[in-house]
């Protein structure tokens, strides 16, 4: 297994209402984030030059359309290599269930998601945590959809998560 070193991420709190609020903080690693994916950029900028110049230094011909499959890949990566640095450099999450409604909203810098839905929807609250450590996270199913809380989060970190959410999500008796 790996280690799962670096400090907490997540905070628990219970308000004086009874609303329960998770905040998950963003990774401790940021900078070297934020560095990938300024070479990731980079690369990039290479492959794009070298497959797109061809298209502006003579006419179009068929012949060149060849590249066009070359372009559409590189930029779905690219695109995904954007999204996962992004949120590994800048996400942070914060659940609150308050009066019945789980509220979740996510963000990383000006890409931001909410979430919000009737606790009674929310079917089942599951921790994974695979041997290697690297993406443990909590997924909770609505309508037959899973949704993910936390990316790399410590073990203990997981459980914590899971537990909180399976006893404010629970029907009080």
């Amino acid at each position: 297994m790996f280690p799962s070193n670096g400090p907490r991420r997540v905070s628990v709190r219970r308000e004086q209402n009874g609303a329960v609020v998770v905040q998950i903080a963003r990774k401790s690693d940021w900078l070297m984030y934020i560095f990938m994916l300024a070479a990731f950029t980079a690369a990039f900028s290479f492959f794009a030059s070298v497959f797109v110049s061809p298209f502006f230094r003579k006419p179009l011909s068929s012949r060149d359309l060849i590249l066009l499959p070359f372009i559409g890949f590189i930029l779905l990566w690219y695109f995904i290599a954007v999204r996962v640095g992004m949120w590994r450099s800048f996400g942070v999450e914060e659940i609150l269930i308050e009066n019945g409604m789980f509220s979740w909203t996510r963000a990383a810098l000006f890409w931001k998601r909410k979430l919000e839905l009737p606790v009674a929807e929310i079917e089942a609250i599951e921790t994974v945590t695979p041997w290697h450590d690297l993406s443990n996270h909590v997924e909770f199913v609505t309508r037959g959809r899973r949704s993910r809380i936390g990316d790399m989060l410590r073990r203990d970190e997981t459980y914590e998560v899971a537990d909180v959410l399976r006893r404010a999500t629970r029907p009080q008796e």
